[in-house]
């Protein structure tokens, strides 16, 4: 089991240097290039091998890139889109475009004002 946990481990390490690497495309999914992410010096002190990640992540519908597996040189340029967890850190903790944050301060600040208001 503790291969799967391993594995698991090299995913979530991976959506993270794709994040960081990447840039969003226009449905907001990143995206980085295989060489891009191959060649990133602290990307290669974490993954033992990137390539097997790929191809675990893209098994898991995580990521999606062409071909079955990706080769340093001859798929460089190759790009890599991040199918799940495209969500900014920000997004989720100031609101980003989901406005439900903002209504409930609005209804919080209307009800103070409710009640000492007069």
């Amino acid at each position: 089991m503790a291969n799967v946990e391993q594995v698991e481990k090299e995913i979530e390490h991976l959506i993270t240097f794709i994040k960081k690497l990447g840039k969003k495309n226009d449905k907001g999914q990143y995206v980085v290039k295989f060489g891009t992410l191959f060649d990133d010096d602290e990307a290669q002190q974490i993954f033992e091998a990137i390539v097997g990640t790929l191809k675990a992540a893209k098994k898991r519908k995580i990521i999606k890139f062409k071909g079955q597996i990706l080769l340093k040189g001859a798929h460089d340029d190759v790009p890599i889109t991040l199918l799940q967890q495209n969500e900014d850190k920000e997004e989720d903790n100031n609101g980003g475009d989901n406005n439900n944050n903002d209504n409930d301060n609005d209804k919080n600040q209307n009800d103070d004002q409710k009640q000492g208001g007069d």
